[in-house]
């Protein structure tokens, strides 16, 4: 059983650097295709939209990174904890 729980952790893992590296292609796409628009007032609603879809990513990545790390604090006191 503590096999499935340390592939279960691996897996996880794998999850959240995928989740890490897409929040920061994220906060970077932000940085440089949305705040220069913003800057120069030329905002269109095409800008709004990619700003406002980019924020929910950000939003739902966060999430999903959350609940991998306490999934994966979980896991590890299961799987390495008193025996």
């Amino acid at each position: 059983m503590k096999t499935i729980f340390k592939i279960w952790i691996a897996i996880s893992i794998v999850f959240l650097v995928l989740l890490i590296l897409g929040l920061i292609d994220s906060y970077v796409s932000l940085k440089y295709e949305i705040e220069p628009y913003e800057m120069s007032n030329k905002v269109t609603e095409a800008i709004a939209d990619k700003r406002h879809l980019l924020k929910n990513l950000i939003f739902i990545l966060r999430i999903a990174a959350i609940y991998l790390v306490i999934n994966i604090i979980v896991l590890f006191r299961w799987t390495f904890g008193k025996t």
